[in-house]
């Protein structure tokens, strides 16, 4: 379990559900060096591994990616946004594009490689609250010998739905 405080630190807790216990320990403590609180993040975990955007009400986004080992390092990796305020965060689980719905009304798209803003989306007219990845299997099929249609390849398809305080959802086709 992860926690964003309102002094820029974050921590990571295990959790051990037993028969008739509940043991809650704390395991990693991240100072993020921002000057306001954090307003929304994602964290995705791959093994002993963390990746993490966070961000918070100021123009910019922190990019954390480590072990999660109290003895290791993880340097924070800020890069700056066009306007300030952050409402939503989402990692897409291949890593490759972070969404961040801001306070501006629009859905920005970000590579998670470069850390560049890829495209941002207009389609709400009021802050968008909440942003979600849904995968869908494409399955590409192609005539057998027989006539018959074959399931040969299938790819991902990457839609991201996107929840408005206008009372409206959208939902967007991507790579």
């Amino acid at each position: 379990m992860f926690v964003a405080y309102e002094d820029g630190f974050i921590c990571a807790f295990m959790i051990k559900i037993g028969i008739a216990e509940l043991e809650i320990r704390q395991i990693r403590e991240i100072d993020l060096n921002i000057r306001d609180f954090v307003s929304a993040f994602d964290v995705l975990t791959d093994g002993p591994n963390i990746t993490a955007v966070l961000g918070s009400p100021l123009n910019n986004l922190i990019f954390l990616s480590g072990p999660l080992q109290p003895d290791c390092e993880i340097e924070p990796s800020n890069i700056a946004t066009k306007r300030p305020g952050v409402a939503a965060i989402k990692i897409r689980p291949d890593k490759k594009i972070v969404v961040v719905a801001g306070w501006d009304t629009k859905v920005h798209l970000y590579s998670m490689k470069s850390k560049k803003l890829l495209v941002s989306l207009e389609s709400h007219t009021e802050l968008v609250q909440d942003v979600l990845f849904i995968e869908k299997p494409v399955i590409h099929d192609s005539p057998s010998t027989s006539g018959e249609f074959e399931s040969s390849s299938f790819d991902t398809k990457h839609l991201i739905c996107c929840a408005s305080k206008d009372g409206t959802i959208s939902v967007h086709d991507i790579y």
